[in-house]
């Protein structure tokens, strides 16, 4: 543990920075993207419908999952993460700042603490997006550079 290494005066810096490095990573793991879940249910539903029936409620459903899919997507872009992003770690460097007179650190903490918030933000997967607005487009065969790789191994 470093902590056991840092002074005392500043253990504070090192909480300051694990609270808000739980702020950021918490909501991925108890509320991950629902393409994961969506996924996993439209694979079920089939693998179980009956192979002569009549496919237009599995169409309905896996469309219904990608709009939501989207939603979500683009969601998790919007531009309200991006100022409580930056909100919440200028205020975590003020904390720093302002209470503990940790300046320094307070800085480095929302400087950097930001940067890895928006890194998170945009590197989300939007492919989802993509994909409605291709099947609402009607691009519904092989994209182009799926070709190309294939013909490129042969």
């Amino acid at each position: 543990m470093p902590l056991a290494f840092v002074s005392p005066n500043d253990r504070i810096d090192w909480y300051a920075g694990a609270a808000t490095t739980i702020v950021g990573i918490v909501p991925l793991l108890i509320a991950p993207l629902d393409v994961i879940a969506d996924s996993r249910a439209l694979r079920a539903e089939m693998a179980a419908w009956p192979q002569k029936a009549d496919l237009c409620p599995l169409l309905a459903s896996a469309e219904a999952k990608l709009v939501r899919d989207a939603k979500n997507q683009a969601d998790g872009r919007r531009w309200w993460y991006h100022v409580v992003n930056v909100a919440l770690n200028a205020g975590v460097g003020l904390f720093l700042g302002l209470g503990y007179d940790h300046w320094l650190a307070g800085g480095f903490n929302a400087v950097t603490g930001a940067a890895i918030g928006e890194a998170i933000i945009f590197t989300q997967p939007t492919s989802s997006i993509d994909d409605l607005a291709a099947y609402r487009a009607g691009s519904l065969g092989v994209p182009r550079t799926a070709g190309l790789v294939y013909s490129a191994a042969f």
